[in-house]
């Protein structure tokens, strides 16, 4: 669906959480794996994940993933998706030698130029880009929550009633043993 609706529109742009997207790295890393492996089922899992990723013009693991599922089943498909795809947690970034050839920057690079950007509810509350001039967020019935997350920050009571009384207590006695009673508890 997704490849359907930016297929020719130059100035329209998806773009997904990093996990969405295949690592090409991780996925050469996860070729040699299978190879290395007596298992026929597992190396052809990866080999069709990793040639449908490389024909992919978005490189989005579960549009390839569902047409794996109902060829190799769906636990076989799962774990080798879950190893090829992108991790912000072991990501090199701007090191990657492989960069170029990632989906997740590609789209990244895309969405910085493009004046209509679709993306999730938590992307768009955590914008990673420049800002385009129209944003359509898929799952916004989710934006609520996710703002809420977002914006929300949390203390502990300790510093809540330090910054209060602007880290002076000695003003406010009744504060001042509140707060040292706090700090007995923690």
């Amino acid at each position: 669906q997704a490849q359907a609706l930016v297929a020719g529109a130059g100035d329209v742009s998806i773009l997904l959480g990093q996990g969405s997207y295949f690592c090409r790295r991780r996925s050469e890393q996860a070729v040699v794996r299978a190879g290395a492996k007596k298992n026929a089922l597992d190396r052809s899992v990866v080999a069709y994940l990793f040639s449908c990723a490389l024909q992919s013009p978005l490189g989005i693991t579960s549009d390839i993933a569902s047409a794996a599922w109902g060829r190799f089943g769906f636990n076989s498909v799962k774990n080798w998706r879950r190893m090829m795809r992108s991790d912000h947690r072991d990501c090199l970034g701007e090191r990657c030698p492989l960069r170029q050839l990632s989906p997740f920057f590609r789209a990244r690079q895309e969405a910085n130029t493009a004046q209509v950007v679709i993306t999730n509810h938590d992307l768009a509350l955590k914008w990673p880009v420049s800002r385009p001039a129209h944003v359509v967020i898929d799952e916004a019935h989710d934006l609520e929550d996710s703002a809420t997350r977002a914006l929300s920050r949390s203390a502990k009571r300790e510093a809540f009633a330090m910054a209060l009384l602007d880290g002076d207590t000695s003003a406010h006695p009744k504060a001042s043993a509140r707060v040292a009673e706090i700090q007995q508890h923690n």
